[in-house]
């Protein structure tokens, strides 16, 4: 018993003398951690937000070129809203977004025109499915602040 309480106080002192020492590393570390600037790692993005005012689930691309394959953000569940990210790398030249989506369950596809977003800025996208599928009446704007 003796060696298993020798053991069990040292493992004691260790995690105390441990401490002073982790919290140094957390206050340096933790400013870095969490910093955010603007640099070319980190490229700036736009919101869009997706309203899916039919019943079919649809999946949400954007369409970086025309010869590019699509880029998949998710999926949104029928009559429900969703917000996506889009990096500035996978946007159009100018600034310029395209996106496609397509339905789960009726195998119906729709590609917006062009719409020019400024960085930081909010784009919609709305999209209206009628009973057959049909996509056609849906839209990509930039909503005004």
């Amino acid at each position: 018993m003796p060696f298993t309480k020798n053991v069990s106080h040292a493992r004691t002192r260790l995690l105390r003398a441990s401490r002073p020492l982790a919290l140094a590393l957390l206050t340096v570390a933790a400013p870095v951690a969490c910093h955010r600037g603007t640099s070319s790692a980190s490229p700036s993005k736009v919101t869009l937000t997706v309203t899916n005012r039919g019943f079919f689930d649809v999946n949400v691309f954007v369409i970086r070129s025309p010869v590019a394959q699509p880029i998949r953000l998710g999926m949104v569940t029928g009559g429900l809203e969703k917000m996506f990210t889009v990096s500035e790398n996978d946007l159009q030249p100018g600034q310029n977004m395209v996106v496609q989506v397509r339905t789960i369950a009726g195998q119906t596809a729709w590609t917006s025109q062009s719409v020019n977003v400024n960085l930081g800025t909010m784009a919609r996208l709305d999209v209206v499915t009628t009973s057959s599928g049909d996509l056609s009446q849906s839209k990509l704007y930039v909503q005004s602040p």
